[in-house]
């Protein structure tokens, strides 16, 4: 298995067992904030291209493991609680107006645990293309 983001991981210095020693492969339906258009390749790029910074206890600034993953959910529900979260200014910002929902596969790379809040890390396979994976279901703040 040769993870998308593999380079980067091993360039930024970043836990060696980064994601394998808290990923596993699953089948499962998957939710994430996205624009209009799923099948923008926007819609798909890792926090640590982007200019969002993880802040943790002592490590402020610093890029994690998560860093490297795409966020995502277990169930609408949770997707939408949290999007519901953010600011106008920080949805603006990233795009976010709409919900989109995948099936994630073993071929397509390996997720983290499942938070209590639904919320999980998705690391692809080297030529994974989620765009081709994820639709749009849903507007922001209406039902779909």
């Amino acid at each position: 298995m040769t993870l998308k983001y593999a380079e980067d991981i091993k360039a930024k210095s970043i836990d060696s067992e980064c994601p394998f020693n808290q990923a596993e492969k699953k089948n499962l339906f998957a939710f994430r904030f996205s624009s209009s258009d799923p099948s923008d390749s926007e819609n798909y790029i890792p926090k640590f291209k982007l200019d969002v910074p993880k802040r943790t206890e002592g490590q402020e600034g610093k890029l994690s493991c998560g860093h490297f993953g795409l966020s995502m959910f277990d169930k609408k529900e949770n997707a939408n609680k949290v999007l519901a979260s953010f600011t106008p200014k920080i949805k603006k910002k990233r795009g976010w107006t709409h919900l989109s929902k995948g099936r994630l596969t073993e071929e397509l790379g390996v997720c983290t645990e499942i938070s209590k809040s639904g919320h999980f890390d998705f690391f692809e396979e080297q030529d994974t293309d989620l765009a081709k994976v994820f639709e749009l279901i849903e507007e922001e703040g209406k039902d779909g």
